[in-house]
């Protein structure tokens, strides 16, 4: 088992590592956008998307499109996470950074005008975390099996 106090960063994971605090990084600048300005943002998406779903109906609202947006951006997250930390050959660290970011987020809210930081939402936020994990998890062993059969077929 690695000792995690000598783990050595090697190029790959640098490069992970990168990937992984840009996408942290643009999460908190979302977060420290005003209420209007975000408030615009999830408008023009929901006209978006309503549009394409459902011909231009109004079934979506912007409070759904908000919350899609938080589930959607912290699944990226948990992927990019996992892809860092499990390269590093401690995956689980990648749940406990995901969460740190989400309560980060969310406390980043409570200084802007108009946003207010919620614990529904790092909860919401976390759960993304946990399925892009998963997917990660899942995504891995199909590509390792299909590796295997591969060789196995030569």
């Amino acid at each position: 088992m690695k000792n995690f106090y000598t783990i050595k960063l090697n190029k790959k994971s640098l490069f992970f590592l990168i990937i992984y605090a840009v996408y942290i990084l643009l999460i908190f600048r979302n977060s420290m956008d005003p209420a209007d300005i975000s408030s615009e943002k999830s408008g023009a998406v929901l006209l978006i998307l309503n549009k394409l779903l459902f011909r231009g109906k109004a079934v979506l609202t912007e409070h759904i499109v908000r919350k899609l947006a938080h589930f959607a951006e912290y699944t990226v997250a948990g992927i990019l996470g996992m892809l860092f930390f499990k390269n590093l050959g401690f995956p689980v660290l990648s749940l406990f950074s995901g969460l740190l970011v989400a309560l980060t987020d969310e406390t980043i809210q409570l200084f802007v005008p108009g946003r207010s930081g919620q614990v529904t939402d790092v909860w919401l936020d976390f759960s993304g975390i946990l399925a892009g994990s998963v997917m990660f998890l899942i995504l891995s062993a199909v590509a390792a099996h299909l590796r295997t059969k591969r060789i196995a077929d030569l």
